[in-house]
């Protein structure tokens, strides 16, 4: 099976020759030919034109093993290798907004999970639309306008608020972003690496025909929709009239050569739309400490086409964008934003999911369940752990820690805390805490327990999932592995996450 052959010829008689040549390598290979579905066209000066006008098609229209060839006319196009082309401008620019409009509204439809529509979308509607996009050379405003259009059905389908920013949509998966392409900047920057490439071909008619169809200006005009600088932009020969083909010399003279540059990527618009989402004041609070963390963000990685039911309260409390009486107040200065349970309070997703009096329980609970987690892995690993146990010193004061594990000679106490992430470094903050105030058990301890070693650690847990690196030291101190640590520290963040989520909605349901 042979497909998507092309034939070129500066002639009648040559493409002729050309498709007779065809033909008995087809009879010789046992190969047929199947002239229905093939397509050609010849373009041809008009003499009595002043404007150098081509007729299309002003010839007898060829045959191949006795099958008539279908002639395109001047404004035909055919399908090939997943273009448009024909004889009037080559590759039909494609008019992606109606298509891509087409195909999100058939995924809008299907009987799909929002977590199953992104995921389709994400994996193989906005690939499928690159290739088109790239090799149909569409103009940097028309990927704008459908990049808006992909924004407005992604957030509708997650629950995410129009004013959402589109940095967490757009940001790396490993940053705790969507990891959604934004097309104006990735179809760009593929289009100037393909043009940057063609300009610098060893092949000078290559060369000829990109420099007198796009230029040095369009190249920079490429480079700079992909977000590059132009003081960065990686420099190409400016003369091309001189370069002459490496088989022909002039007096004995070897022809020049063309000098190659290396390419270079114009913009990483991926840690630029992390930076945009970490610098917004309200949405990015906290944003920062997230980027690089894989036990923070690997939820994410789990909208691989599974239903995720839970996913579209995740990302609202990621994103913070709640609709708490502080974000229904944006640009309403004589609204209410007053806590419904908490008169006085601002309620905000920092209060709901941390001070609240009205969340109380189900905070605790979520505390309780990350150290029901890391008592499980401490007995696994053969460690005696006490849970809550009250010690006394002299004056009345008293110590409660979260878990005191003890095993052999040596003891480690684990105080859990479960902080919003109001600040980056609320978390590292936490953790001094924690250590700073149980610090003064450490002789106590020798003491009630007979140990010769007391370990002090502080394990704080971001209430939107974020992990402190603190913690997996903490684990691998008491005897896991370091995969094992991450592996415990992805279900407690995911875990921490989803609690999260379903506080906000129970206290939101209510009002």
């Amino acid at each position: 099976f042979a497909d998507d052959l092309v034939l070129l010829s500066d002639s009648w008689h040559g493409m002729k020759h050309n498709l007779d040549v065809l033909a008995e390598f087809c009879g010789l290979t046992g190969l047929r030919v199947q002239g229905k579905k093939c397509f050609g066209f010849l373009l041809s000066p008009n003499p009595n034109s002043k404007t150098r006008a081509l007729w299309c098609n002003h010839c007898v229209p060829w045959s191949i093993a006795g099958e008539g060839v279908s002639m395109l006319k001047k404004n035909e196009t055919t399908k090939y290798l997943g273009m448009q082309v024909g004889p009037r401008g080559g590759i039909k620019r494609p008019d992606l907004r109606r298509k891509i409009g087409e195909w999100l509204q058939k995924v809008g439809r299907a009987p799909l999970s929002p977590a199953q529509k992104f995921w389709l979308t994400r994996t193989h509607v906005l690939p499928r639309l690159i290739y088109q996009a790239v090799h149909g050379d569409v103009l940097a405003t028309s990927l704008r306008q459908v990049d808006r259009d992909i924004r407005g059905h992604v957030k509708r389908w997650l629950g995410l608020p129009l004013s959402t920013c589109n940095g967490f949509l757009y940001a790396s998966v490993k940053d705790g972003g969507l990891g959604l392409q934004q097309l104006e900047k990735m179809v760009s920057a593929i289009q100037a690496k393909t043009l940057f490439h063609l300009l610098q071909a060893d092949d000078a008619v290559v060369r000829d025909l990109a420099m007198g169809r796009y230029g040095l200006d369009g190249f920079a005009r490429r480079w700079r929709n992909a977000g590059g600088e132009d003081i960065l932009r990686p420099s190409l020969p400016c003369e091309f009239s001189d370069l002459v083909d490496s088989d022909s010399s002039e007096d004995g003279v070897a022809p020049p050569t063309v000098v190659k540059t290396a390419w270079r990527v114009p913009a990483e618009w991926r840690a630029e739309a992390f930076a945009n989402w970490a610098a917004k004041e309200v949405q990015g609070v906290g944003i920062a400490g997230f980027k690089g963390s894989p036990e923070s963000n690997s939820w994410l990685k789990e909208i691989n086409g599974a239903a995720c039911t839970w996913l579209p309260r995740a990302l609202q409390v990621r994103a913070s964008v709640n609709r708490t009486g502080e974000f229904l107040a944006r640009g309403r200065r004589k609204m209410d934003t007053s806590c419904r349970a908490c008169p006085g309070r601002l309620e905000s997703s920092s209060h709901i999911l941390g001070m609240c009096r009205a969340t109380r329980r189900e905070r605790i609970e979520r505390h309780d369940w990350v150290c029901d987690k890391v008592q499980a892995m401490g007995e696994r690993l053969g460690w005696s752990v006490h849970r809550e146990r009250t010690f006394h010193f002299v004056g009345g004061r008293r110590l409660r820690p979260d878990m005191v594990l003890v095993k052999g000679k040596q003891a480690h106490v684990v105080d859990v805390t479960v902080r919003y992430e109001g600040v980056r470094d609320v978390l590292r903050e936490a953790c001094i805490e924690k250590r700073r105030i149980y610090t003064v058990l450490i002789p106590v301890l020798r003491r009630y327990f007979g140990v010769n070693r007391v370990k002090v650690w502080g394990f704080p847990v971001g209430a939107r999932g974020q992990w402190h690196r603190d913690n997996g030291r903490c684990l691998t101190a008491l005897g896991c592995s370091r995969a094992g640590a991450r592996k415990i520290g992805r279900k407690i963040c995911r875990g921490v996450l989803m609690r999260s989520a379903g506080i906000m909605r129970r206290f939101l349901g209510n009002g």
